[in-house]
Formats: C-alpha cells, structure tokens, sequence
C-alpha cells in the first residue's frame, strides 16, 4: 500500500483512452471501504463520460478561475491560484464525488472514500487528480448540480478527473514534503 500512496500523483494529462467498466467499477468499490459514521456510506459517485457534460464542467471549472483571481485582486483570499491549460477536463473521466448533506461526518467520510478511490486507481497506473476550485462557489456547485441531475439532498465538495496519462506516474515531479520531525508531535 506505501508503493500506491508514494506513487500517487496529482495528473493533468491524459491520452483518449477509455477506462473499462470492470476498472472504474473495481476503483469505486474502492471508495464504497472507507470507513463512515455508523456505516452511514452517505455518498454517491457520479461517473461523466458524455463529451457535452466534460465541455460544460470545464466552462465551470474556468468561470471559477477567473473568480478566484478576481477575489485575489480585491485581497478577499489567499488561496494560490494560477493559469492551467483544462482542456484535460474533456479528455478524461470525470468523477464527481457528492456527499449527504445531512448526514454527521459526511464530507470527511467522503474524503476518505475518495482517497482510497485515487489510490486504487494509482493501484491500476490510472492517473487521478482532485480539484476543489471548480466547486468553491455556490453558484459553479449549483451548475453542476443541474449537470448531473444532483437532488438537494447532497454537495458537491470537488471533481476527480481519472483517465490514462501518456507516462508512468513515477515520472511526474511529487512536491517536496516537510520532514517528519515538523509535522510529527509526540507528546
């Protein structure tokens, strides 16, 4: 399992490669593992193939860029943000990962769920990454929502792109980690 999690990367890059069903079905039973209070399992995974549905998340995931740096030219956040070519929105799958709005730990139970998703998909030299930004505003969660047919009952917290990246995932840069002694407090 430390090979899956030292090898796992944030990718932005994928060749047209469909994933099969019997791959993305075993990576979201993944997900289904992760622990929830009560074994509430309060989420949903909506899978995106339709090429209209990545164009249109894309224009989200764009309208919530320009926000953002509209914030940060008015000093309303400190969140880093900067230019990326999304066109990988429409090449790869999209995962949209939603939670029980209602339901105590929900999100946090989700953010295991999707956790043990990325490293599965690690497990199959699938490349993941994970981006908040195209659902940081309601208005971009909203439109989302309407995409997928998403009832009020869940949120949408962020978006996985998956799909087939053109090299193998040891050969992306993996940022720099703080050591050990500066996040570890043994009290």
């Amino acid at each position: 399992m430390l090979a899956e999690i030292k090898k796992r990367r944030a990718i932005r890059e994928y060749y047209d490669g469909k994933i099969p069903d019997k791959d993305m079905e075993g990576i979201i039973n993944s997900a289904l593992m992760a622990p929830s209070p009560f074994n509430a399992q309060p989420w949903k995974f909506y899978v995106v193939k339709d090429k209209q549905k990545k164009f249109r998340i894309r224009n989200i995931y764009d309208d919530s860029t320009k926000k953002i740096q509209l914030y940060k030219k008015l000093c309303l956040t400190r969140v880093p943000i900067y230019e990326q070519d999304t066109s990988f929105l429409e090449i790869a799958t999209l995962i949209i990962p939603c939670y029980e709005i209602k339901t105590s730990y929900a999100r946090d139970s989700l953010a295991m769920a999707v956790q043990n998703l990325m490293l599965e998909a690690t497990r199959r030299n699938i490349a993941t990454v994970c981006m908040g930004r195209p659902t940081r505003f309601k208005k971009q969660r909203d439109q989302m929502r309407k995409i997928i047919q998403l009832e009020n009952s869940h949120d949408i917290p962020y978006i996985i792109a998956i799909g087939y990246a053109p090299k193998p995932h040891e050969e992306y840069e993996i940022p720099e980690r703080k050591p050990i002694k500066e996040i570890m407090v043994q009290i």
